[in-house]
């Protein structure tokens, strides 16, 4: 009995010292490692190690979060370390927070240990604005574009924008946009013109995007368009040969008046005549003989009695008018380094003629500033001659000297008298200030002006300009001086004084200006407000002391801007006329109603003590555009004055409806109409009949283009650059030569050299460009749905002629979206998510390498039809992920529209792994391909520690031998067709002697086979 117990407590002490051991040197993870990261970075957790031993580790983290390394191996000998390395993903939202794991397992398998890490996602903002650069647009007649916002941060972001066109006035569909990471919004944008330009204008429009998350992020798009005239056919005729247009602009207006006196009816017409074109390629003319108008009563009212002429070209131009009693002829032009310019004219009124020559020469070299001019003019009996030069050149850095001098003589009845004067100016000009010196004179008269004056021009904190005149003539002298302080502590704020002291010989005065602007941003919203107070104070004469007081602000706000201004004066009395006071006011508010509407107001007060006059202004008005070409304007008016002395009021009040249509069944036929109640007392006033008016004016521009005579254009120089024509047309049998059935593209904007043309309706086009290499654009009339086919880039001679038909080919677009296929079996499931900012590549006929967006999400546009081979792009992808599937073969035919693609990608199978290792013999095995088919052949190595004798690969009941190269065992194993489809297993068999280690690799068989 006791014998047989010794053992069994033997037995037990030894295991229990042996778990007593175990548990002394078990491995410890310390602490819970922390790191940022924005998306995109890598960032890494250390693991800080306790304990002794040997340990297999792994690692886990959230999907989309991929290690640099999966798995590893430690060994622990009180202290240890590891470090595990991570990518952000692009799709990890702002402040969220991934939680890392580590699983150490012993190499006996008895001890596991798992630490944990996180890691926090910092904010990251930023934003990005895709805009058409070169546009085409018509005058007269809105342009519509649209912008795309997209927010490239990891947060969600309202976006704000604004646009500038300078004095054009610039819509938004939105000004505030609210944009998921990733996400995309599409803008419009209506631009409409205002004022008048030229055919070939070109407007900038600029279009701004800002982050509300941090305003620093800012965005920019500028976009260019060119404005043609289409009445004068100025772009269809840009750059062909030389035309001249014959335009008639003519109207006819008719109305109803009703007021006391009845019915008054009125009918009359318009016509002005005007001729404009090229009489060559470097000579234009432009001529006018006035107009031509009448009504019922006198049909020849006017009759064209003037006509004026102009001649330009690139060195030279020449003007010449005549009217009755007035005759004119100027020009001027390039000869040498100088540019010579004269002129004469002749007019003759009530008996008396007068007549004057005029000529200058100004040099354009460079390194010389200089220019003459004379002028000689005789009014009856007398004449006056003058002659001067002027000269400016720099003495030393920042140093300019300017001088000038004239001689005037004066031819009278009876004598001629000459006199001289000069001028004089020195400039010195630093990084920190600025001075200048000046002097004019005619001493012959004792007239003198000395001046003096100069400032800081660095951007300090503190501005100083200061100036000092002193006036001599022969009935007194004047002394001024004026100093100004300015500063501008914070941004957007700004303050300064001047004050100024003025002495002469009759009076002394002085003044003191304050003044503050400040200008600010707010919630979306911008304003200014300016305020400055002026006094004038009386040291000496019989001058009024004055008091000045200004206030302006504005605010912007969206579609609204408010304004206001308001001032206020006292002057004093003086010997000669009482004192008194005057205030104005005035305030407006403009409200934009979308794109095409617009409702504002004003109202203006003003009194004037002085005067004893009181008046008030309020407007208002609404104006519409329906649709293109279709407008109208509601307006009210109202304005009235009192006249203090007599107590006289007078009121005007006025309501007028305006509506026209542009290009009424015809390009050029305009029609308005209007309707207007006008009462001189008010409308509410019973006393005073009230004034209906009622008007309707249609009116027609004739444009008769015919080419300018070959006679005449030799005479004004002839032609210049290349002649390029053809036909643009759909090549749909994709041969590249235009077959006869093949229709073509009517109304397509051409551009070529900086010159654009527009397809005629049977596809034609003609173009001259200037001589050189230049590339074709498209612009308005260009389908969505093709794409030009021709060479990208043409060479133009000097007077060359060539044919050069233009295919375009009709194009598709498809959607494409990658996604982590996250069991890697090609198909995507419902809970899998797409791949943010990853890369797909299609192959075809068009050859495209495109990123997805946040989403894995891609619209891929002008393909052309044809076979497309599309597929995840390995560059583009995270750390080990590579396709999941064959790739996608796409058809495309014309008109198809494919359903969306799926691609999918992932990161091999976590390979399970079994090792049995006997002594010092371990195998591990790779195959080249994750998944195969039936009869595809799959390359498998091997990784032997030991000696082995021999190393198999076994498949579905196939086995090959691996062979030995430099220590490394591979061989190639073929599918076996009894094989399912599914996961199988590669067993990888090492041998040495009685032991065997073993390793078994996953494999994806798939449907198919070679």
């Amino acid at each position: 009995m006791r014998f047989g117990a010794g053992p069994s407590v033997t037995r037990l002490l030894i295991v229990a010292s042996l778990l007593l051991a175990g548990w002394a040197h078990a491995l410890e993870v310390l602490g819970e490692p922390q790191a940022m990261g924005r998306t995109g970075e890598y960032v890494t957790l250390g693991f800080r190690l306790r304990g002794e031993g040997t340990y297999n580790y792994t690692v886990s983290a959230p999907e989309g979060w991929e290690p640099l390394s999966r798995v590893g191996r430690v060994t622990v000998d009180g202290d240890g370390f590891v470090s595990v390395t991570l990518r952000v993903p692009r799709s990890a939202p702002a402040q969220s927070t991934a939680e890392v794991e580590i699983a150490f397992i012993g190499e006996a398998g008895t001890d596991t240990v798992v630490g944990r890490g996180r890691v926090l996602v910092t904010a990251f903002v930023a934003l990005e604005l895709l805009a058409p650069t070169d546009l085409v647009g018509e005058l007269g007649k809105p342009m519509e574009l649209s912008v795309v916002v997209r927010n490239l941060g990891n947060m969600r972001d309202v976006v704000t924008l604004s646009a500038d066109g300078g004095m054009w006035d610039v819509r938004l569909a939105a000004t505030s946009v609210e944009l998921e990471p990733g996400e995309n919004r599409e803008i419009a944008v209506v631009l409409t013109t205002t004022g008048t330009v030229s055919s070939g204008y070109r407007h900038f429009l600029r279009v701004m995007a800002v982050s509300t998350n941090d305003r620093n992020v800012v965005a920019r798009s500028f976009t260019e368009t060119t404005f043609f005239d289409s009445h004068l056919q100025a772009l269809v005729a840009a750059r062909r040969d030389p035309r001249l247009v014959l335009a008639l602009r003519s109207g006819v207006t008719g109305g109803l008046r009703f007021d006391e006196s009845g019915i008054t009816p009125s009918l009359g017409y318009d016509v002005t005549p005007r001729i404009s074109g090229a009489l060559s390629d470097y000579v234009s003319v432009s001529a006018g003989v006035g107009s031509l108008s009448g009504s019922i009563v006198d049909p020849f009212e006017q009759v064209p009695s003037r006509f004026d002429v102009g001649l330009s070209a690139e060195r030279w131009d020449a003007a010449a008018s005549l009217a009755a009693g007035t005759y004119s002829v100027s020009g001027g032009g390039l000869v040498g380094a100088w540019r010579l310019v004269g002129g004469a004219t002749y007019q003759s009124v009530e008996d008396q003629e007068r007549f004057g020559v005029t000529a200058a020469a100004i040099s354009t070299l460079p390194n010389l500033d200089l220019q003459f001019s004379g002028r000689t003019a005789s009014i009856g009996p007398g004449r006056i001659d003058t002659v001067g030069g002027r000269y400016r050149t720099p003495l030393a850095e920042g140093l300019v000297l300017s001088v000038g001098a004239d001689i005037t003589g004066v031819d009278s009845s009876d004598a001629y008298s000459v006199t001289f004067a000069v001028s004089e100016s020195l400039v010195y000009q630093a990084q920190a200030f600025d001075v200048t010196q000046s002097y004019t004179g005619v001493p012959q008269a004792g007239l003198h002006n000395f001046g003096l004056s100069g400032g800081l021009r660095s951007a300090g904190l503190i501005g100083v300009r200061a100036s000092v005149n002193l006036q001599m003539a022969p009935s007194g002298n004047t002394l001024r001086n004026t100093l100004t302080v300015s500063t501008a502590p914070v941004p957007g704020l700004g303050v300064s004084v001047t004050g100024s002291y003025v002495t002469g010989t009759a009076d002394t005065t002085w003044s003191v200006r304050p003044s503050l602007s400040l200008s600010y941003r707010a919630g979306g919203a911008t304003g200014s407000f300016g305020v400055s107070y002026a006094h004038t104070g009386v040291l000496r004469g019989d001058l009024p002391a004055l008091d000045e007081y200004f206030l302006s602000t504005t605010l912007r706000a969206g579609f609204v801007t408010l304004s206001g201004a308001a001032s206020y004066r006292v002057a004093g009395a003086t010997s000669t006329q009482l004192g008194g006071d005057s205030f104005s006011v005035k305030a407006g508010a403009d409200f934009r109603l979308g794109l095409r509407a617009n409702i504002g107001a004003t109202y203006g007060y003003e009194s004037d003590m002085m005067e004893g006059l009181l008046s008030t202004t309020m407007s208002a008005h609404w104006s519409q555009e329906w649709m293109e070409g279709i407008s109208s304007r509601l307006s009210y008016d109202r304005e009235q004055s009192t006249t203090l002395a007599t107590d006289i009021t007078n009121t005007n009040e006025r309501i007028a409806l305006i509506g026209q249509v542009s290009d009424l069944f015809v390009d050029g036929l305009n029609l308005s109409a209007g309707y207007a109640l006008y009462a001189r007392d008010g409308l509410f006033s019973a006393q005073v009949p009230i004034q209906h008016d009622v008007s309707v004016r249609l009116g027609y521009t004739f444009a008769l283009p015919f080419d300018t005579p070959n006679a005449v254009v030799q005479v004004f120089g002839g032609r210049r650059g290349g002649d390029v024509s053809g036909v643009a047309y759909m090549d749909r049998d994709l041969d590249g030569i235009r077959g006869p059935d093949e229709e073509v593209l009517a109304g397509l904007a051409i551009m070529l050299g900086g010159e654009t043309v527009v397809t005629g309706a049977d596809g034609s086009y003609r173009i001259r460009a200037p001589q050189g290499t230049h590339q074709w654009s498209f612009g308005a009339g260009l389908p969505a749905f093709v794409q030009s086919m021709s060479d990208q880039t043409i060479t133009i001679d000097e007077n060359s002629v060539q044919a050069v038909d233009l295919p375009f080919v009709p194009v598709v677009s498809v959607n494409v979206i990658l996604f982590d296929d996250v069991n890697n079996d090609g198909e995507r499931d419902d809970d899998e998510t797409g791949i943010s900012f990853g890369g797909v590549t299609l192959e075809g006929p068009v050859t495209r390498s495109l990123r997805v967006d946040g989403r894995g999400f891609i619209t891929v546009m002008g393909l052309l039809p044809g076979s497309y081979k599309v597929q995840p792009d390995p560059a583009f992808l995270p750390m080990r992920y590579r396709a999941t599937s064959e790739p996608y073969i796409l058809t495309i035919r014309e008109g198809d529209r494919p359903a969306d693609i799926f691609i999918g990608a992932a990161a091999p199978p976590r390979q399970v792994v079994t090792t049995f290792t006997t002594a010092n013999l371990a195998v591990l095995g790779r195959v080249d391909k994750t998944r195969a088919a039936v009869g595809d052949e799959i390359t498998v190595s091997a990784l032997v520690s030991g000696s082995a004798q021999s190393v198999t690969a076994e498949l579905g009941g196939v086995v090959v031998e691996l062979t030995n190269e430099a220590g490394r065992w591979s061989g190639v194993l073929i599918v076996p067709a009894g094989i399912g489809e599914g996961r199988a297993i590669v067993t990888v068999t090492a041998v040495s002697g009685a032991v065997e280690a073993k390793n078994q690799v996953q494999l994806t068989i798939a449907a198919g086979g070679s």
